[in-house]
């Protein structure tokens, strides 16, 4: 069975792609691929997306604060 794709588009704040390009980097894929399977998850399951974005909001900022960081350690 084929499954229908379906292209969707959001403008995000830089420091939010920017860390989505790192997770996706870390995953070994595309930032596409990892988005598309990020949503799938949320989609499929129970998670208070409320208390995820809060998760991800604190992600982002660390990850803003000590990105120059995570840069040279993962080198």
């Amino acid at each position: 069975m084929t499954q229908h794709h379906e292209r969707i588009e959001a403008e995000i704040p830089a420091a939010t792609a920017d860390t989505l390009r790192h997770l996706a980097s870390m995953q070994g894929q595309s930032m596409e691929q990892f988005i598309a399977d990020v949503l799938e998850a949320v989609a499929g399951s129970n998670i208070d997306v409320s208390r995820t974005a809060s998760v991800v909001a604190a992600y982002s900022k660390s990850h803003q604060r000590y990105a120059t960081l995570y840069e040279r350690l993962s080198k």
